[in-house]
């Protein structure tokens, strides 16, 4: 376990590196019409790379290749793709009388660091509280504590530009001052809570209902991706020809709230058609709520959020959803001779007694209750498509030139 914890931790790295490397590149080389284009693509296949990703996964696990191959599948791709990046890849280098000792120099190296400290602490407090410590607990509050105080630190080493310069920190806090940006920072965190929170939830609830495998559940997001796909094409080539952005943010903010709404009635009996239907707006918002195209400037404010959001998403609707199940599990099933150990493995989708030994009525108790107390998860995305629509109405009203070069 240890190693897979460290290897996926480099992993990480490398693909972060890889998504934030193609936008830089596409900023660089692409004018701002083109940009639209592209960087729309860019985050319909880091979309889809998400939900694809299970379904390759559960795939190799359940054959002969066995989940290893889930990772060895990345030295075959790297090693396919590899001399074309090497041989079609325009050279970029904007610093070119800097050395790379240099270069790593400049890099932000304690904002780095802060940022990991502040997501440990959050989302350890949010992971363990309530499941495996009380929330009262020294340790749950502590994290919490500890949370709160490396956000103070961070915003004073990027304020103060502290072991960095104003220009090479990562947060470029004059963009505080923006309003614009500080909106459609605050509507890209919505969009992207909405999008993950969907993509996880979705197949976790055919999994309840339907009791699909992991790889079935998530074959069945696939209608789901293909629509958001189209709708990012059409949204990418709309948005030149428009030159507004609040149009697309206000719409994103008025599907996402009806999807989410639609998905908050849904239960155990819904039918699979009907789940189809409640979330196609949220199919069509997902990456419509994007603004102005990003420049080089931007790209560390943007991913800030963008990649952050999706990390505080899961843990706020995870924290909800499994401490709302297990006590409601508790208070209709808990007379029933189970044990707290068993129902958390029912809540988190491992095999489970409860649903695998009891009887026809004892299992729909069950899944009524967790499909029940899923609905509260579907807040968050109603809250979400909300603060898009409201803050659309105070974005700057500026017609974009995708004109220039």
């Amino acid at each position: 376990m240890d190693a897979l914890i460290v290897g996926r931790v480099i992993a990480g790295a490398g693909g972060a590196g890889i998504y934030l490397g193609a936008l830089n590149i596409f900023t660089a080389v692409c004018n701002p019409k083109e940009q639209s284009i592209y960087l729309a693509l860019m985050g319909t296949v880091f979309g889809t790379a998400t939900v694809l990703g299970p379904v390759i996964g559960g795939a190799f696990a359940s054959s002969s290749a066995t989940w290893r191959w889930g990772f060895y599948i990345n030295l075959v791709i790297a090693g396919v793709f590899s001399p074309i990046y090497a041989t079609s890849l325009p050279s970029l280098d904007p610093q070119r009388d800097v050395s790379i000792v240099d270069k790593f120099k400049q890099i932000d190296w304690l904002r780095c660091l802060l940022n990991a400290a502040i997501y440990a602490a959050w989302v350890i407090a949010l992971t363990f509280g309530g499941a495996q410590w009380v929330w009262g607990d020294g340790k749950t509050i502590s994290m919490f504590v500890v949370s709160g105080v490396r956000v103070f630190v961070f915003a004073l080493q990027q304020y103060f530009a502290c072991m960095t310069t104003p220009r090479q920190r990562i947060f470029p806090v004059d963009f505080r001052k923006i309003r614009s940006l500080l909106l459609l920072w605050l509507c890209i965190c919505c969009s992207s809570a909405a999008q993950f929170i969907s993509i996880y939830y979705i197949p976790l609830y055919f999994q309840f209902t339907t009791e699909d495998s992991a790889l079935h559940s998530a074959v069945r997001l696939l209608p789901f991706i293909c629509t958001w796909f189209v709708s990012v094409i059409i949204a990418g080539v709309a948005r030149p020809k428009v030159g507004y952005y609040i149009p697309f943010v206000l719409t994103s903010g008025i599907l996402i709230t009806i999807g989410g709404a639609l998905m908050f009635r849904i239960k155990s009996t819904t039918s699979t058609s009907s789940i189809y239907g409640y979330i196609g707006p949220l199919k069509v918002a997902m990456n419509s709520s994007w603004g102005p195209a990003m420049i080089q400037d931007v790209i560390g404010f943007m991913n800030t959020v963008q990649l952050g959001s999706v990390v505080h998403a899961l843990a706020i609707s995870g924290t909800i959803f499994q401490n709302l199940a297990f006590r409601n599990f508790k208070n209709s099933l808990g007379q029933m001779g189970f044990t707290d150990a068993q129902l958390h493995q029912t809540v988190s989708g491992l095999k489970s007694d409860v649903l695998v030994d009891e009887t026809v009525t004892v299992k729909e108790l069950a899944v009524d209750a967790i499909i029940s107390d899923m609905g509260h998860v579907w807040i968050l995305i109603i809250a979400s498509g909300c603060t898009l629509v409201i803050s659309s109405l105070f974005l700057k009203r500026e017609k974009l030139n995708f004109s220039a070069k």
